[in-house]
């Protein structure tokens, strides 16, 4: 029953916020620009803007494009004049971490755009370069400038549009250092596999490294938002997202262990260590199912909120950016130093008491066995 409630939550935030987007975009792309003269919407995502008077003069277009960043959808309206030279490009929905959008921001990402001409940008976009840091929300930019530069030009056919280029296959070492730790981790949970500990320690140990420190690309509850959002990035570029996630949801699915937050999460290991040397033992026994809850409780509400606002990003409170790349609110910070000093006393307190992954596992799990049951 509860399961059930959960999911008619998670469905309800995600029509009411895409109610609420819709409508608030409608106005954003009229009023994002003070507009000084008429708007006539030419086709979806569309604007021409000319003056009032009986010349009806055309001043510039409004463009509207889209791109899928980190944090899922990112959406832009590009202003161009009659000559078909980008004027400038402004945000009107974004759901990026702030800190990988003021990057961009301050590095001046958005002035590269302005005075090229819609065909230069569609025929070379390699013209353009990301912003170190940053590279998933420069590329959302420039998708959604590509766009709207195509709706532009296609309505003035001002040059010819080239074909949109399918991105080739690449396959990165993070990917190759996932998959080999999901299948070492699929290993030490054999029952022939003698030495488990020692597999599980060794998953820790190079998750730890690689996971946290090489890459910092800990599964995070902002991955599991995108995806109940439908905001899937392009497989070809990222095919690291798809062996994470889904190497969890196969788990999961086809065993009920939770192997991801047992021995691949990049931070099981630094609590455990920490533990071994302070001691860390369970605590807080009478209040478990409580606590428990709350966990759940925190982790339903900061999704359903996340969903509706359509910004993954906007509720997390993971602290793994903190530890690996010193990177995080004040709040977060705090949250680590208080979660590194526990780890000493109280056996994993991020996993038992805070840790978003593990209740969506559990709900996972659940509707695993109701469906077998």
């Amino acid at each position: 029953m509860l399961g059930l409630t959960a999911l008619i939550l998670l469905v309800g935030a995600w029509w009411a916020g895409d109610l609420r987007v819709e409508q608030a975009m409608e106005d954003k792309i009229r009023t994002v620009y003070n507009v000084a003269g008429s708007l006539t919407e030419l086709e979806p995502g569309l604007f021409r803007v000319h003056k009032t008077d009986s010349t009806q003069t055309l001043l510039y277009y409004l463009a509207q494009g889209s791109g899928k960043g980190y944090g899922g959808r990112l959406q832009t309206v590009t202003r161009i004049s009659p000559g078909g030279n980008i004027m400038d490009v402004k945000t009107i929905h974004h759901q990026e971490t702030n800190s990988f959008f003021l990057k961009v921001e301050r590095h001046g990402f958005f002035t590269y755009f302005k005075d090229k001409t819609d065909c230069e940008l569609v025929l070379n976009p390699d013209d353009i370069t990301a912003i170190s840091g940053a590279t998933l929300t420069s590329a959302a930019i420039q998708k959604s400038v590509d766009q709207a530069c195509r709706k532009t030009i296609s309505h003035m056919q001002s040059c010819r549009l080239p074909a949109d280029r399918a991105s080739p296959l690449q396959i990165k070492y993070l990917d190759v250092w996932l998959v080999f730790l999901i299948f070492i981790a699929w290993l030490g949970t054999r029952r022939w596999m003698p030495y488990k500990k020692i597999m599980r320690w060794a998953t820790m140990g190079l998750a730890f490294v690689v996971l946290g420190f090489v890459y910092n690309y800990p599964l995070t509850v902002i991955q599991v938002i995108r995806s109940l959002l439908g905001s899937f990035p392009d497989w070809r570029e990222h095919l690291s997202f798809y062996i994470l996630v889904f190497g969890f949801l196969g788990f999961i699915i086809g065993s009920g262990k939770n192997v991801y937050c047992d021995r691949v999460c990049p931070f099981v290991g630094l609590q455990e260590g920490l533990g071994k040397l302070g001691g860390a033992k369970p605590r807080f026994r009478s209040a478990r199912l409580w606590l428990l809850w709350f966990q759940r409780t925190l982790v339903l509400a900061s999704i359903i909120i996340a969903i509706y606002l359509r910004k993954p990003s906007i509720t997390s409170y993971e602290v793994y950016g903190a530890f690996y790349k010193l990177s995080g609110s004040t709040f977060v910070f705090i949250l680590l130093g208080i979660i590194l000093i526990s780890s000493m006393f109280i056996l994993k307190p991020w996993c038992s008491y805070l840790c978003p992954i593990r209740p969506v596992g559990d709900y996972i799990r659940m509707v695993r066995d109701w469906i077998i049951r």
